[in-house]
């Protein structure tokens, strides 16, 4: 999980990580572990992942921002929150 304005670089992220590389899997897969399309993944959604097989990686960017927003599980819903 990133701010908006980050770009994803998946070589970045993997260094981070200390991993050789990432991947990305299946839409099918995405929606079989977490019950939700492409474009809908939220940090809640992991919620749905009942093996724990999902792990959620934030940027220390987010915690500097006003306000969190994410998909509500649809493609088409937004949510938003102000942090504590």
């Amino acid at each position: 999980m990133t701010t908006a304005d980050k770009p994803f670089t998946a070589k970045n992220f993997s260094n981070a990580l200390g991993l050789s590389c990432v991947s990305f899997a299946p839409a099918e897969l995405m929606e079989q572990m977490l019950g939700v399309k492409i474009g809908a993944a939220t940090v809640c959604g992991v919620l749905m992942d009942k093996e724990n097989l999902v792990q959620v990686v934030f940027d220390k960017n987010v915690l500097f921002e006003e306000w969190y927003g994410c998909s509500d599980g649809r493609t088409t819903g937004y949510i938003s929150s102000n942090q504590c």
